[in-house]
């Protein structure tokens, strides 16, 4: 019979708090050893709550010395958990754009009033079908906002043209 250290748990079995073991229950740590996902998550919860002030100080003082790092992990993991793409993705969808928004063809916008701001110039939003989730392009903060203003339908938005481009539209038949 082969040898099993106690930190390896076996497939269809039940780990020590009695959790039947299952291929979406485990995960492997740093270390190389199977958890019960279940029971990692038990512990996490007591941690935290147990030691909520003393974490509260650590990620204070954390974010305080590493604001850029902060900053590029959330925009990457934003970019790929909201849209399915990783930050390779965008930078090739701002190159083939040249840095310009789909919509006005205008280049990113210099960030000047604001002293806070972590960055010079303000990045491409990320545009794409509500509905779907497919990413159809990189557009300026405001052509963004536009399409978002008209609902992202293309009958507003002709109505719209035909506005802009005729005058009013009479109700009157």
């Amino acid at each position: 019979m082969p040898y099993f250290s106690p930190k390896q748990y076996i497939l269809d079995k039940l780990c020590p708090k009695g959790h039947m073991l299952t291929e979406e229950r485990l995960y492997t740590d740093k270390t190389g050893r199977t958890r019960c996902k279940t029971c990692r998550g038990l512990y996490s919860k007591a941690y935290l709550a147990k030691h909520k002030d003393r974490l509260k100080v650590y990620h204070k003082k954390w974010d305080a010395v590493n604001k850029e790092r902060r900053y590029e992990v959330s925009r990457r993991s934003r970019l790929k958990y909201t849209y399915g793409i990783t930050d390779a993705d965008f930078e090739a969808m701002k190159e083939d754009q040249e840095d310009r928004c789909a919509i006005c063809n205008k280049a990113q916008q210099s960030i000047r009033a604001n002293r806070f701001a972590r960055k010079t110039t303000m990045n491409l939003d990320v545009d794409h079908d509500h509905i779907t989730g497919i990413v159809r392009g990189l557009l300026c903060r405001k052509c963004n906002a536009g399409l978002g203003m008209f609902q992202e339908s293309p009958e507003l938005l002709f109505k719209a043209y035909s506005y802009l481009t005729t005058g009013p539209i009479s109700n009157k038949s």
